[in-house]
């Protein structure tokens, strides 16, 4: 079956004529039946023998081998037999991994190297596709065995590896089946909680805590005589002791393997957050928000301590200097992102899986901690140009930083008028002083927040954005879409009857909300516009995902005047106001699109 040239149609055959007795119900095979496992047994353990053969062509032949019967026929596996497979064939097949260095069964043996060679080329491969096997034929979905939090064990072993090439592939297994495949990923709310769960254990493995050693006192132990050194003396026998303490703790290798796989780890967290916003609750969201944080806490309390770093590079363990600027802003810029979105984002208090958390979503995060902690970002990058000197680990810093104050200008430039008049007076300073900076990113991002938000007052309608009452996408993950819509005159039931038009899917929420309205001395009633700015929530529409509404159940029996209504959801924003412009086409119901 292994070696032979049709391989794939040998194994058809060999299965149609032993199936036919076999066949359970509607051609089910389930773990249950003695005859099924018996003819199934045997083929799937060949084929995963010869997958750890030492001959490429052997191992490549049975990979397809195993790939193409699960393919074929997983759709007729029940969720037992699938168990009874993965655990009992598919999951031993990468057992090796598991040996390896940073493996929870590591074993020194000899063939280390052929072992992850072997990882790096058909292991990855049959990785990758067995999760896309998986998710084609919705095995996750119907997941009464727990097979999905044993996928996440299996990737677990790869990620926490500490060769490096084998840790990086399975961050991106893992990448693949949360984000590139995030529309076959449905999955139950145990399920999104083992995902959290598991992101946040993985960080928490790949922190690199061998870097925080304690720091021997200056004055070494000597012999009687107490006599004291010079500094040169001093430093060569400190740098000899650091050696002889920390040759033996830290392995250069394996911190590099964890530093750049905690950095692939923060990265998908946001990408992962962006692919399942809607289907993740606040209190999700806070986890991974706090998971990143402590990364976040943790590089800088690290590049702050330049003792700590000084002596790592004496020891000889590093050829520089160390330092986690990556880390450092890498994590913030992640962190921002997430607390913008949850701050922003005042849909998904109502969103029925997420109003049962809100309450201790409240709690923990708060409006004053964004602030604080972009006003922390603004004054330590301006602090440090301007009292920047010629050294060189300084520099870097300031460097790293500037990219990260770019993202905290645009963040603010999104800011609702109302939200940003609260912090105009501080937010006003910062932009003067970065005006300073020599970052010409920096500064043209400050322009470009003065050239738009610029008051000639301190009124909010002044701070407004012309574009603000339409679509915003600004301060949301990527997908989610906030489309604003005003009406100058009443709705009105009646009226609705002979023109009901269903509104496209994606829509999550919509919003009632009463706007002030501002009149000139010579405009009549009908010419009344609404201030968006001014609001004040009248009513509110969850829905589900994918649910179908139409526009009288969202204007309901009374009549409005001066309304502004809020959709929020994945809609086709072209497709949502080709559908308000024909309702506008009843002259008894005028709806002005602003902007």
């Amino acid at each position: 079956l292994i070696v032979s040239r049709d391989r794939d149609k040998t194994a058809t055959a060999t299965l149609h004529s032993g199936s036919q007795f076999m066949l359970h119900g509607q051609g089910i095979f389930v773990e249950t039946e003695s005859s099924h496992v018996e003819v199934w047994f045997p083929v799937f353990l060949a084929l995963s023998n010869g997958v750890l053969d030492d001959r490429e062509s052997i191992r490549s032949a049975s990979a397809d081998g195993v790939l193409s019967l699960l393919r074929q026929y997983g759709l007729r596996f029940t969720g037992g037999f699938w168990m009874w497979l993965f655990r009992g064939v598919l999951r031993p097949m990468f057992d090796d991994v598991s040996h390896l260095p940073g493996g929870p069964h590591h074993s020194h043996v000899d063939n280390e190297s052929a072992d992850t060679h072997w990882s790096m080329t058909t292991g990855a491969s049959i990785l990758r596709q067995l999760v896309d096997v998986l998710l084609e034929h919705g095995v996750f979905t119907r997941d009464e065995f727990g097979l999905f939090s044993d996928m996440l064990l299996l990737l677990r072993g790869w990620i926490l590896q500490q060769s490096e090439p084998v840790a990086r592939e399975g961050v991106v297994v893992l990448r693949h089946m949360l984000c590139e495949l995030s529309t076959k990923l449905k999955l139950s709310d145990e399920q999104w909680i083992s995902v959290v769960d598991e992101l946040c254990l993985l960080v928490d493995q790949t922190t690199p805590s061998e870097l925080v050693v304690t720091i021997p006192d200056a004055q070494l132990e000597r012999n009687d005589s107490q006599h004291t050194l010079d500094d040169e003396t001093l430093e060569e026998e400190l740098s000899k002791a650091a050696s002889e303490r920390l040759g033996k703790d830290i392995d250069f290798r394996v911190i590099r393997t964890k530093c750049v796989t905690q950095l692939l780890l923060i990265v998908l967290i946001e990408d992962f957050i962006g692919c399942h916003y809607l289907q993740l609750s606040n209190l999700h969201l806070l986890r991974l928000s706090e998971c990143v944080a402590k990364c976040f806490q943790f590089a800088r309390n690290f590049n702050r301590d330049l003792n700590l770093r000084v002596y790592l590079w004496k020891s000889g363990v590093m050829s520089q200097v160390p330092n986690l600027l990556r880390q450092e802003m890498t994590s913030l810029q992640v962190l921002l992102s997430i607390r913008f979105w949850m701050f922003c984002d005042t849909h998904r208090a109502h969103l029925p899986k997420t109003d049962s958390v809100i309450e201790s979503g409240n709690s923990v995060f708060s409006e004053t901690q964004l602030f604080e902690l972009v006003f922390d970002i603004l004054e330590t990058f301006s602090n440090g140009f301007r009292n920047r000197t010629s050294d060189d680990s300084q520099k870097s810093e300031i460097d790293a930083l500037a990219p990260v104050v770019e993202v905290v200008l645009r963040r603010l430039n999104a800011l609702p008028a109302s939200i940003l008049a609260k912090y105009w007076q501080s937010i006003f300073r910062a932009l003067i002083s970065l005006i300073e900076c020599e970052y010409v990113g920096v500064r043209r991002t400050v322009a470009k927040v003065l050239n738009e938000r610029l008051p000639k007052d301190l009124s909010v309608s002044q701070l407004m954005k012309t574009s603000e009452s339409t679509i915003t996408t600004s301060n949301l993950p990527p997908g989610i879409k906030l489309l604003r819509v005003s009406a100058q005159k009443g709705w009105k039931t009646d009226s609705m009857s002979s023109n009901q038009v269903s509104l496209p899917r994606g829509i999550r929420s919509i919003a009632i909300l009463s706007a002030a309205t501002e009149n000139s001395a010579n405009s009549s009633a009908e010419n009344t516009k609404p201030v968006i700015d001014k609001v004040k929530v009248l009513e509110r529409l969850s829905l589900e995902e994918n649910q179908e509404i139409s526009i009288d159940t969202i204007f309901g029996d009374d009549s409005k005047s001066s309304c502004v209504f809020e959709f929020y959801g994945t809609f086709d924003e072209k497709l949502l106001m080709g559908t308000l412009s024909f309702v506008t086409e009843d002259s008894s119901m005028p709806l002005v699109l602003n902007g």
